[in-house]
């Protein structure tokens, strides 16, 4: 019986953790990925990305801007980013995810070194 309900504490357990989460949205399109992203890597440092999309090819490129150091000036890179199934490609260590819930909330993972989050949001047109 401490079994039995062992399991049925667990798998509400489980429940409430991922009804916690925001969703991925499932097929964003190039569309939803542009403007200006901004967050902090693990809460500490500023990162930035602005995606722009070439009217003509169609190609998203992005300005990574990111704070190596707190206080310093960003560094910047100019990258190339590509969808790939549910998320956005900057390099081979960077991408973006997007929420469902809300079209200017998203997520960056960096698998640098050691492994990198950043809860991002999108600033307004009128803040562009």
């Amino acid at each position: 019986m401490r079994w039995l309900l062992c399991i049925v504490v667990c798998f509400f357990a489980g429940a409430l953790v991922v009804a916690g989460e925001d969703p991925i949205k499932a097929k964003p399109t190039p569309e939803d990925f542009l403007g200006k992203w901004s967050g902090k890597w693990d809460d500490k440092w500023q990162v930035r990305f602005t995606i722009t999309q070439d009217p003509k090819t169609k190609q998203l490129a992005v300005l990574y801007e990111w704070e190596e150091k707190p206080g310093k000036p960003l560094r910047k890179q100019r990258l190339t980013g590509k969808i790939d199934g549910n998320r956005l490609r900057i390099s081979k260590e960077t991408e973006i995810t997007l929420s469902s819930k809300d079209p200017d909330k998203g997520k960056a993972v960096g698998n640098f070194k050691v492994k990198r989050t950043a809860e991002l949001v999108r600033e307004k047109e009128k803040d562009r």
